[in-house]
């Protein structure tokens, strides 16, 4: 009995998670998740720090564009927002030949895009 290894992504982890139970269920035990990430940092490479939009001369801006708390949260939820949307999972299975067309039907109705 051959062996074939299948690697799928996905956006969300419950999708591959999903699709890992599924695998199992079909007696393939060799299956691991992986989380990537894009590793840009997010948005604009917002690191949490509020000084760190250091937005140069301030003279140059009107009071409604310009209010640290206000910036600090639109940051904080673009890097979330951006963070999020970079992530990516990876499921690995080793699979035997003979499941191989089930285990790759499973993973693409879970949402997985294979390799």
């Amino acid at each position: 009995m051959q062996t074939i290894e299948i690697k799928a992504n996905f956006t969300r982890s419950a999708d591959a998670e999903a699709a890992q139970n599924k695998l199992r269920a079909l007696r393939i035990e060799n299956t691991a998740i992986n989380e990537n990430t894009a590793g840009d940092g997010g948005f604009l490479g917002y690191n949490g720090d509020p000084a760190w939009f250091n937005l140069g001369n301030l003279s140059t801006m009107s009071m409604m564009s310009y209010s640290p708390s206000m910036m600090t949260g639109l940051y904080a939820a673009g890097y979330n927002a951006m963070n999020e949307a970079s992530r990516d999972f990876q499921l690995t299975a080793v699979v035997p030949d003979s499941v191989y067309h089930q285990a790759k039907m499973v993973i693409e109705a879970a949402g997985g895009s294979l390799q």
